[in-house]
């Protein structure tokens, strides 16, 4: 199978299919491979589905100003493409002096980014808020604009409303494409894997070499702290 695309995506998680979604609104021929049965197949279906509010990250990025405009976006986007989404809140609970501290940083860097209505909680109305919480907490950073989605109901919505507006979805494939010395690596074409070609069940990029004519097999390992 061979054909001819303005942009091909790799991988139909939620981030390929957040970018097959936004590119969708162009007049542009655009394609998303995914290498398993369906969308959402991985770690993008057994994330925890939090919408975070933006008080981790470091004031001044670009994560900041994307986390904080991303969730901001959720209620428009939930509504247009029905997926479920609830702003429920967020309560971060502090359990020692020190970890009081966490939290006073927190919210500084909370209020940098923009965050709204973040506020830092005595023991009393912690307790009021979340009377089942251990009794033995000093005090809790609340951020009300905080929400859970459905991680792979919304990564369904994303590409089927992609799929509608024209983005071509191809699944069970597998992505390979030529490279030289002289030129970098660009795709070219994608063919339905061959067992035996590659690792099964690892995540990997196989490239076609043109000297060989074998497919060079790359595991590609992640290991990632919550």
């Amino acid at each position: 199978m061979e054909s001819q695309f303005d942009i091909l995506i790799i991988g139909a998680g939620v981030v390929g299919a957040c970018i097959a979604w936004e590119l969708s609104h162009y007049r542009i021929s655009t394609a998303m491979v995914e290498r398993e049965v369906d969308v959402s197949f991985w770690t993008s279906k057994a994330n925890s589905g939090i919408i975070h509010v933006g008080f981790h990250a470091s004031p001044g990025t670009l994560k900041a100003r994307l986390v904080v405009e991303g969730n901001r976006q959720f209620d428009r986007l939930s509504e247009e493409l029905e997926f479920p989404f609830e702003r429920r809140g967020e309560l971060v609970v502090a359990f020692s002096e020190e970890e009081v501290r966490v939290l006073q940083n927190l919210y500084l860097s909370g209020t940098k980014n923009n965050v709204q209505h973040l506020g830092l909680l005595g023991r009393e109305r912690t307790l009021e808020m979340e009377p089942s919480l251990n009794p033995d907490l000093l005090g809790a950073l609340y951020a009300p604009t905080a929400g859970i989605v459905g991680p792979d109901e919304y990564c369904f919505a994303l590409v089927e409303n992609a799929a509608a507006n024209g983005v071509e979805l191809f699944l069970g494939e597998r992505v390979v494409w030529s490279a030289t010395a002289r030129t970098s690596p660009r795709p070219r074409c994608w063919r339905r894997h061959q067992e035996g070609a590659c690792h099964p069940g690892r995540p990997e990029v196989c490239m076609q070499g043109r000297r060989t004519g074998r497919a060079v097999c790359r595991p590609v390992p992640e290991r990632f702290r919550y």
